[in-house]
């Protein structure tokens, strides 16, 4: 099988190699032969040549922002506040595609380039201890407790 068509041929070639050269069949450097070239040629045997092409392709592809906590002591405990919004960046990815007769076999990152760097989320985390209220029964503010001496 050769560039999708299958065919029977009579040969007096020794070789898969020599057979294929007979043919007139020009095997790229990356091309994939089976059985190898240097394979003697037997009654009934099957060979296959798979093209194989590789591209470079590039995609734009977001960069995820990271969520920082700072403590914060004007925040009351529990309580959080975003200081600063996250904002996620990009990056551009270049591939290396190898396609054998015409299907993608395998896509591989070669470089990644930043071209715009993500922003990190700033998250203020409260540590103030909250006040505690205090309660005196009986005791009104500015009036003397019943039976204390006046002024």
């Amino acid at each position: 099988t050769v560039d999708g068509a299958t065919r029977t041929e009579a040969t007096h070639a020794a070789t898969v190699g020599e057979l294929l050269t007979a043919l007139g069949v020009t095997i790229g450097t990356a091309d994939r032969v089976s059985p190898a070239v240097d394979t003697a040629v037997t009654e009934g045997l099957a060979i296959a040549v798979k093209r194989v092409k590789t591209a470079s392709s590039t995609a734009t592809e977001q960069v995820a922002f990271a969520t920082v906590k700072k403590d914060d002591a004007t925040l009351d405990k529990g309580k959080t506040k975003v200081q600063t919004p996250g904002v996620s960046g990009e990056r551009v990815v270049t591939y290396t595609e190898t396609w054998v007769d015409g299907v993608l076999e395998s896509k591989t990152a070669t470089e990644t380039k930043v071209t715009k760097p993500a922003t990190d989320k700033v998250v203020l985390v409260g540590t103030k201890a909250a006040p505690v209220a205090a309660r005196c029964a009986g005791v009104s503010p500015g009036r003397p407790k019943p039976g204390a001496p006046g002024p």
